[in-house]
């Protein structure tokens, strides 16, 4: 089974406490038999996990989609899960995760999530709430980079919260070039 996890660690950096952060390990058959999940154990309550198929055909794979929910926890936080393979032999391997939650930025919601979307002249778009609860005044976000080119992002200040905080709108357009089928992305905000 080590061939068919090419990957079993993944780290996502620095992160916003109440981000919803994804990541999906494949898992490559490149056997002539046939490969099966028997089981999976989360290491951690906030993490949630999505099996692509239990039962991996010779010559296809595959994903392990890792959710990490960040609203409960600060700093540095490692999770992850223990998958249980049956065949073709039983095994445990440890598929980890880790980040660091920063506590003076919170995102709500945790993503952006357009759901199902049909092709139409209209893009769809999602926004969140970025706000810093930090102490420095002259805190901004100076620049916003997407993963792809299949979306755009916007960031316009939201004045302060009751509290005092700065507070963004940050808004997502689902970009015409996009094609069919599951759409995962990512956007880094540079501080």
């Amino acid at each position: 089974l080590d061939s068919a996890l090419p990957e079993r660690a993944f780290d996502f950096g620095v992160v916003a406490r109440g981000s919803q952060i994804r990541h999906a390990f494949p898992i490559v058959n490149r056997t002539d038999g046939e490969i099966r999940i028997l089981e999976w154990r989360t290491k951690c309550g906030c993490t949630d996990v999505k099996v692509g198929a239990k039962v991996i055909p010779p010559r296809t794979q595959t994903t392990i989609e890792v959710t990490v929910d960040t609203t409960r926890f600060l700093g540095h936080k490692p999770s992850g899960l223990t998958l249980i393979f049956e065949s073709p032999a039983y095994v445990q391997v440890d598929l980890n995760t880790s980040c660091f939650i920063r506590g003076d930025i919170t995102t709500t919601p945790g993503q952006v999530d357009f759901g199902i979307v049909r092709r139409s002249a209209t893009p769809p778009t999602s926004t969140l709430t970025l706000t810093y609860a930090g102490g420095r005044p002259d805190w901004a976000v100076t620049a916003i980079q997407t993963e792809t080119d299949r979306i755009e992002a916007r960031l316009q200040e939201a004045g302060r919260t009751v509290e005092g905080y700065s507070s963004y709108s940050l808004t997502t357009t689902l970009k015409s070039n996009a094609p069919n089928g599951y759409l995962r992305d990512g956007i880094t905000l540079i501080t």
